[in-house]
């Protein structure tokens, strides 16, 4: 039996996951990579090692200001509700930072007062 047909007989994982698996365990294997695998299969430890594969092929959603669904409720830096009252007054390179760090999907309000003034024509 082939490694691959080791890790598809012990989990449920397709032929595709099998020989990405086999590849990942390959260094890990001191001496045979069949007996490694069915080491792993006997302890329970294959599915895990299948589990953590799939975790990491399923696109995981980036952090980032541009991924925010909407505005912030609140001024993650001062608190207060948007339009925040502080904000309002920072000098315009200290509202810009904030800007680039939480977007303007999130911070309209700071978009909308650092936006050029000729944004609207």
């Amino acid at each position: 039996m082939t490694p691959q047909d080791l890790v598809l007989a012990a989990t449920d994982a397709t032929e595709a996951e099998a020989r990405e698996l086999v590849e990942i365990l390959r260094p890990e294997a001191k001496k045979s990579l069949g007996g490694f695998i069915r080491t792993l299969a006997e302890r329970g430890d294959l599915s895990h090692r299948l589990w953590l594969l799939r975790r990491e092929r399923v696109p995981q959603p980036r952090t980032g200001a541009s991924e925010a669904a909407g505005p912030d409720a609140v001024c993650a830096e001062h608190r207060e509700p948007l339009d925040c009252p502080v904000c309002v007054v920072l000098h315009p390179r200290m509202a810009q930072r904030l800007l680039d760090r939480f977007g303007p999907v999130r911070r309209p309000d700071l978009a909308a007062r650092l936006a050029p003034a000729d944004a609207s024509s």
